[in-house]
């Protein structure tokens, strides 16, 4: 043997026979909860908006932050090139 203690669930009674049935019981925790929000008023034009929302920072945005770099970047370079 090497020492670990080994737990055998079949030899043991997974539930009390006693506590079997606690199911029925009333839980304080759940008697008292709140009802969850209802969402069902969310319209498709709202989720629309949202992702229309999103792909707009993901794509245009650093797509027209490049251009403008781009830009930038040709200004300095004509002016180091071209300079008389």
């Amino acid at each position: 043997m090497t020492g670990i203690l080994h737990y055998d669930r079949l030899s043991e009674p997974l539930l009390d026979p006693n506590v079997a049935d606690s199911e029925s019981l009333p839980d304080s925790d759940v008697t008292d909860f709140e009802p969850l929000p209802d969402y069902s008023d969310i319209a498709a034009a709202d989720v629309a908006a949202v992702i229309t929302a999103v792909i707009a920072f993901v794509t245009i945005i650093p797509i027209v932050a490049i251009i403008i770099m781009i830009k930038i970047l040709k200004y300095y370079l004509e002016l180091i090139l071209f300079k008389n």
